[in-house]
C-alpha cells in the first residue's frame, strides 16, 4: 500500500554539469518524492524524446562549462512542449532573466538560492500547468473527440459509451497525445491512491477502452510499452 503524498510525485530532468550540486540537489528533490534524471552536457538531451521521456519539470544550469543552456531553449521547448521549464544562473540580471523568459523558460532563479523556494517555485510550475490543462473540456485525436463539460465520446458523429474510469482515462491521453503516462500516473488520478501497486485495474480499464474503440472503427489507438507506460495515438 502507498499513502498519498508518494504518489504526488513529478518526472524531473535536471541538467547539471557540477556532479556535487546534481547530487546535492537530485537528493533535495528526491526526499520530497520526486524522479530525477540528470545529465550533464547539452548534448546528452539533444536525444531525448518526449514520447519515451516523459518530463514535468526541467531544472538547467544557465552555463553549461563554455556553452550558455539557453541556446537549446527553443529547441527543448519544442520538443517538450507540456514540461515546465526553469534556469538556474549565477547571471541574474533583469535583462537576463528577460532574455530567458523571452527564449521560452517558465522561470529562472538566481544563485545563491535557496532550496524551499527552489521547492516552492517547483510546485507552483506544476499548479500553473495543471490549472491550464484543467481548464481545456475539449480534445480531439484523430477523428475521435471528447467533450469532458458534458462528458461525451464520438467518433464520426456517433456517441460512444465509456463508463466513468474510461473516459477519464481516456480524457488523461488525449490531453496530451504521444505523451506516456505510467500505471502509477494513472492510477494516482483516476482510482483511489490507496490501491495496491499490484493491482491490474489500469490494464483492464485500459483493455476495455482498447475493445470499444476498435468495435467502433476508431483511428486512434492506446499504445503501451512493458514497464513504461501508455499514450494514444493517431
Amino acid at each position: 500500500m502507498y499513502r498519498q503524498a508518494e504518489w504526488n510525485f513529478m518526472q524531473v530532468l535536471l541538467l547539471e554539469d557540477e556532479p556535487k550540486v546534481a547530487e546535492f540537489l537530485s537528493q533535495s528533490l528526491r526526499s520530497e518524492g520526486h524522479q530525477v534524471v540528470w545529465y550533464s552536457s547539452l548534448e546528452e538531451i539533444e536525444g531525448l524524446n518526449e514520447k519515451i521521456d516523459h518530463f514535468e519539470i526541467a531544472i538547467f544550469d544557465r552555463m553549461l562549462g563554455n556553452k550558455d543552456s539557453l541556446s537549446k531553449i527553443p529547441e527543448f521547448k519544442k520538443k517538450f512542449s507540456s514540461c515546465a521549464l526553469l534556469i538556474l544562473s549565477a547571471i541574474s540580471t533583469p535583462e537576463e532573466r528577460a532574455l530567458a523568459l523571452d527564449a521560452g523558460a517558465d522561470d529562472y532563479m538566481g544563485k545563491p538560492y535557496s532550496l524551499l523556494e527552489l521547492q516552492a517555485r517547483l510546485r507552483a510550475l506544476k499548479r500553473r500547468e495543471n490549472k491550464e490543462h484543467a481548464e481545456k473540456t475539449f480534445f480531439v485525436v484523430g477523428q475521435l473527440q471528447l467533450d469532458c463539460l458534458n462528458r461525451k465520446a464520438s467518433f464520426q458523429n456517433k456517441r460512444l459509451d465509456f463508463s466513468s474510469k474510461e473516459f477519464q482515462i481516456l480524457a488523461i491521453l488525449m490531453r496530451r497525445p504521444e505523451q506516456v503516462f505510467t500505471k502509477y500516473q494513472l492510477l494516482d488520478q483516476v482510482w483511489n491512491t490507496q490501491l495496491d501497486i499490484e493491482s491490474n485495474v489500469v490494464e483492464t480499464t485500459i483493455r476495455n477502452v482498447r475493445r470499444k474503440l476498435e468495435e467502433a472503427g476508431v483511428d486512434v489507438s492506446i499504445q503501451s510499452r512493458r514497464n513504461v507506460g501508455y499514450w494514444i495515438e493517431a
